[in-house]
């Protein structure tokens, strides 16, 4: 039993640094194309 939970705690970890590496990457290439667009664009509204 406390092997796999072993098992499930490293992959719940793996899953989670993956996470974490995927969002930094979509955040810097927003902040790059941001940049690149001169901010030349409207500001978003968003509808609720």
């Amino acid at each position: 039993m406390k092997l796999v939970l072993g098992i499930l705690a490293l992959v719940f970890v793996a899953a989670t640094l993956l996470a974490d590496y995927k969002w930094r990457q979509w955040l810097a290439a927003r902040k790059l194309d941001r940049q690149s667009s001169g901010g030349a664009d409207p500001p978003q509204r968003h509808h609720r």
